[in-house]
């Protein structure tokens, strides 16, 4: 006469068989979570103001143009490869000029990163760092400190900034002051 099986030891049974589905599944899930970098493709055009900070009377106008693609890695920073082009600075959009990749970089500023671009002058090559960039809600929004003076060997930051999308110094204090609450500095 077969041993008869209690309601229990049948949940564990099918628990147990079950378990050689799950794992690899769940193995498959982190593997796939962790290489792929979830891309997202950006070709945006932006209003901007760029001045300095402390002094209204100094802002200008420009445009920047962003395109590329922003990786979103779970648990890691996001990345941006591509290429943002601001209309006051030629260089940026000129097709001599490689723009470096952006890592935007979590410990740093809630979300840092260098805008940097790379060029070959007289069989030499040259790097040109037009400053620091923070960006919110994928390329959404924003906020770059630019090096004074631009194309100079010598740079520093002076409270040069460019803030995206913004018609008006109104709206490019309001939109860096959402940055400066997010810790983004």
């Amino acid at each position: 006469m077969p041993i008869k099986e209690t309601g229990l030891s049948r949940v564990l049974s099918i628990a147990k068989d079950s378990l050689w589905i799950v794992i690899p599944l769940i193995i498959a899930a982190a593997i796939f979570g962790y290489k792929y970098h979830f891309p997202k493709r950006i070709a945006a055009d932006y209003p901007a103001v760029e001045y300095r900070t402390g002094d209204p009377s100094s802002a200008e106008q420009t445009n920047i143009h962003v395109n590329g693609k922003l990786y979103r890695p779970l648990f890691r920073d996001p990345y941006f490869k591509g290429r943002i082009a601001i209309d006051k600075y030629e260089f940026t959009g000129s097709a001599d000029y490689s723009m470096f990749t952006i890592m935007f970089t979590s410990d740093i500023q809630n979300g840092w990163g260098l805008l940097s671009f790379s060029t070959y002058l007289n069989h030499m090559p040259s790097i040109e760092s037009l400053g620091t960039i923070w960006q919110h809600g994928d390329m959404k929004e924003l906020k770059v400190n630019i090096f004074d003076p631009v194309g100079a060997d010598k740079k520093e930051s002076k409270d040069l900034m460019l803030i995206a999308p913004a018609t008006t110094i109104d709206e490019a204090l309001t939109l860096e002051r959402s940055f400066a609450d997010r810790g983004q500095k």
